[in-house]
C-alpha cells in the first residue's frame, strides 16, 4: 500500500517538474520572439489568425523559423546555418520567416494567388518559394525519386493497375468480380496522400469564418501533403511531408 502511495507520488511530482518545465521553456521561447522583428505583413496574418486557427500560430512560435533571422543565419559557419544561399533578399533578411514570407512568395506564379485581407498571398507553399533560402536542398530534392512519385503511379500501367485494384469497389456479376475504377477522392486519400497529388486551381468558392464570407480559390486535390505533389505554381515536390507544417520540424 505504501508502495503504491509513493509510486503515485513520484508520478505526480514528476508531472509537475515536466509541466513547469514545459511551460517555462514555452515562456522563454515567446520572450525570444519578442525580441526579433516580425514584417506587418505577417503581424496581420497572426492578428487574426490567432483566434482562427490557433493551433498553427502555435506551432509556428515554437519553429525555427519563428526566432531566425536569415541576416543572423548568415554570420554563421555554412554548416550552422540550415540555408544554403549566400544572400537573401533585403526585405527578408531582416524579419523572422513568418506567415507572409512564405505564402508571399513569389505571386506573378501561383495560380492560387488572391487578394486576401489586403494582401496577394497563395494558399500552396511550395519548393519554389523555400528554395529562397534553401536553394541547394530544393535542387536535390527535385532530383530524387520522391519528385516524381505522382508519374511513378500515374504514369506507369504496372502500378496503376495495382492502385486501382486494391483501392476500388469489387461487385459480383454474373459470376465475374467486376473492378470498379475508384474516385479521385479515393486515390487521394490512399496512395496518393503520399506520393501526392495535380493541385490545381479550379476557380473561386465562397467559405463562412469567424470573419464573414470570404473568397477563396477552389483547389482540385487538395489538401495533399505528398512527396511528388504537382504545385499551381508548376513545380514539384511537397517539403511539409517530411518537415511538418507549420513547426517544420
Amino acid at each position: 500500500m505504501l508502495y503504491n502511495q509513493f509510486i503515485k507520488m513520484k508520478r505526480h511530482i514528476l508531472y509537475i517538474s515536466g509541466s513547469l518545465l514545459l511551460f517555462f521553456s514555452h515562456s522563454a521561447i515567446a520572450k525570444e520572439i519578442k525580441l526579433l522583428p516580425v514584417s506587418s505583413e505577417s503581424q496581420a496574418c497572426i492578428g487574426c489568425h490567432e483566434g482562427i486557427t490557433p493551433g498553427i500560430v502555435e506551432d509556428w512560435r515554437t519553429s525555427r523559423h519563428s526566432m531566425t533571422l536569415p541576416q543572423m543565419a548568415l554570420k554563421k559557419p555554412p554548416l550552422e546555418r540550415r540555408i544554403s544561399n549566400e544572400s537573401i533578399p533585403d526585405n527578408l533578411r531582416r524579419v523572422v520567416v513568418g506567415c507572409y514570407e512564405c505564402h508571399g512568395q513569389n505571386p506573378s506564379i501561383h495560380k492560387d494567388s488572391f487578394d486576401h485581407m489586403g494582401f496577394k498571398i497563395h494558399v500552396v507553399v511550395t519548393p519554389n518559394d523555400c528554395k529562397t533560402c534553401h536553394t541547394t536542398e530544393v535542387a536535390q530534392y527535385l532530383e530524387s525519386k520522391k519528385a516524381n512519385a505522382v508519374d511513378n503511379l500515374a504514369k506507369n500501367p504496372v502500378y496503376t493497375l495495382l492502385v486501382d485494384t486494391i483501392t476500388s469497389v469489387k461487385e459480383i456479376k454474373d459470376n465475374k468480380i467486376i473492378i470498379t475504377k475508384p474516385s479521385e477522392h479515393t486515390k487521394a486519400e490512399t496512395c496518393f496522400g503520399c506520393h501526392g497529388t495535380v493541385v490545381e486551381v479550379k476557380g473561386m468558392k465562397t467559405i463562412s469564418t469567424k470573419l464573414g464570407e470570404i473568397e477563396v480559390p477552389d483547389l482540385a486535390n487538395w489538401p495533399n501533403q505528398g512527396v511528388g505533389r504537382i504545385n499551381p505554381d508548376g513545380s514539384r515536390g511537397s517539403c511539409t511531408a517530411c518537415h511538418p507544417r507549420h513547426s517544420f520540424s
